[in-house]
């Protein structure tokens, strides 16, 4: 078969493997009365060095490490981990199953940290991008990680609607976070949210943010899934971090 659609049937398999591995180590919990399909478990799994982000290597090491892999991404440095785009003649029609491998994990990793993220670390390196060095942009995009919530955008996409009441929220955060004079304070907002000061913002006030209207349209949960989102380091709760890494999403506006 041609190399290309090796690698891309080889991606869906992969696919199906990580999600097989949400469902199965996914748990249920209620917290604050907002029901949480907790896919926790299956990130850790993946974040093996106990990081807060999975890169394309730790990705390959456990897809290997579930049986989806024939190649073992030990015998490869992390450094080593950068491969041409099928479909851009740098693909010899003899390219070893390792090739395939890697390029099909990278496909997989290309899905769920997002590819208008990717390129965004892509065009944010220095030095002007030259032909000819395709396979230098993973690692001079600063070896990019998904971190959870995009791992749960991923895992548990969310419908038209839930995607419509996370950019009615940003919006509304936005416009409480201007200051007179056309100044910009997140920090503002998110000590008006943060109503019992414990420099994190739960359920409970996640809910008081969105208000009934709103709430009206969501289940338990709905609102567990939008959290979850929203929340990079998977602990169940938006720190400031993360409510201005939301708030300063690019190419989902």
């Amino acid at each position: 078969a041609d190399p290309a659609q090796r690698v891309t049937r080889l991606a869906s398999r992969c696919s199906a493997a990580l999600a097989a591995l949400v469902q199965r180590t996914a748990t249920e919990r209620v917290e604050d009365g907002v029901r949480v399909v907790d896919i926790r478990p299956a990130f850790r799994f993946l974040s093996e060095r106990g990081t807060d982000a999975v890169s394309p290597h730790d990705l390959h090491t456990q897809l290997f490490r579930l049986g989806a892999l024939q190649c073992d991404p030990a015998c490869a440095a992390p450094s080593d981990y950068v491969l041409r785009e099928p479909g851009r003649g740098s693909v010899a029609p003899s390219a070893t199953l390792a090739w395939i491998e890697r390029a099909a994990v990278e496909r997989l990793f290309g899905e769920v940290f997002g590819p208008s993220a990717l390129q965004r670390a892509l065009d944010s390196r220095d030095g002007s991008r030259e032909a000819g060095t395709v396979e230098e942009d993973w690692a001079l995009a600063a070896r990019p990680a998904f971190d959870f919530g995009q791992f749960a955008r991923w895992a548990m996409p969310l419908s038209p609607r839930l995607a419509e009441v996370r950019e009615r929220l940003k919006r509304a955060i936005r416009r409480q976070a201007m200051r007179g004079g056309g100044l910009f304070d997140p920090k503002l907002v998110f000590a008006r949210l943060d109503a019992d000061g414990s420099g994190s913002i739960d359920a409970a006030e996640l809910r008081s943010a969105l208000g009934p209207d709103v709430l009206a349209q969501l289940s338990p949960t709905d609102l567990g899934t939008l959290i979850q989102s929203m929340d990079s380091n998977g602990d169940g709760q938006i720190e400031l971090r993360e409510l201005v890494q939301l708030l300063f999403e690019a190419g989902e506006d």
